[in-house]
């Protein structure tokens, strides 16, 4: 089993406290973390200052998945350089070259072919290692498991959740 550690709370307010944590502190949870083979870690540019705290990880074994919010304030989708500078965005917060991994942030946006595309020509420029998608169902899984070029799927998995039993799910799991 593999364990990611979510990192909401490192950059904002979240959570039973509702506080987040110091530089210091955040930095000896993913140092501790790192001790115990835990070495990847999702956050999201919607996460505060949470890449930047990441970004001063000193053991560069870790690998980040970031999730970017692709939607103007008005809600609408953006265009390619605009996607190419949230990308860029995050390059420069983790201090890094390429992402490891992007996911989108809704499934919706994975319905969406403009963004899609603009994705993967980011990608080809080796901006990006991995897309993967953050999804809520079943349904959504299965539709992103149907797409090869999507390497990662994000499900809040709860043991009790029996929507993960479905047959279709798992086999396309034992594909990849």
């Amino acid at each position: 089993m593999k364990l990611i550690l979510g990192t909401v709370q490192l950059g904002i307010d979240y959570g039973i406290n509702k506080k987040k944590p110091t530089l210091d502190q955040s930095l000896e949870i993913l140092n501790y973390c790192i001790k115990n083979n835990i070495n990847t870690f999702d956050t999201a540019q919607d996460y505060g200052n949470c890449e930047e705290i990441i970004s001063n990880i000193t053991n560069k074994n870790v690998n980040i998945m970031t999730k970017i919010n692709f939607h103007s304030k008005d809600n609408n989708l953006i265009d390619y350089y605009s996607i190419l500078e949230k990308v860029n965005n995050s390059l420069v917060n983790l201090k890094v070259k390429s992402l490891h991994s992007l996911l989108l942030h809704r499934f919706n946006d994975f319905l969406c072919k403009d963004l899609v595309d603009n994705l993967f020509k980011i990608k080809n420029m080796n901006l990006i290692k991995n897309i993967g998608v953050s999804v809520y169902t079943v349904e959504e899984a299965i539709e992103v498991l149907k797409d090869e070029r999507f390497k990662i799927i994000q499900i809040p998995f709860n043991y009790l959740d029996n929507q993960w039993n479905n047959e279709e799910f798992k086999t396309l799991i034992q594909k990849r």
